[in-house]
């Protein structure tokens, strides 16, 4: 999700290269009622912005987190 609109689809190993306006924007991943920390960033033109998603925490942390932290089900960091 880009500035609230979804731009793509990223499945597993799975890379994606969108171009942005430059300017201020605001990133996060979403699955089903699950969604990463949002992430605001400021683009430059010709500048390239660089991110990672993975899950954000061991197998066993990924319960809680569908039902008691769900911003915390996808880890979302800036390379």
């Amino acid at each position: 999700m880009l500035d609230d609109q979804q731009v793509a689809k990223v499945r597993h190993g799975q890379r994606i290269e969108l171009p942005v306006p430059a300017g201020q924007h605001e990133l996060f991943l979403k699955i089903a009622w699950c969604q990463s920390r949002s992430f605001t960033f400021d683009a430059r033109p010709g500048e390239a912005v660089e991110f990672q998603c993975e899950p954000g925490g061991s197998a066993a942390a990924a319960l809680g987190q569908v039902v008691a932290d769900t911003d915390a089900y996808i880890k979302l960091t800036r390379v």
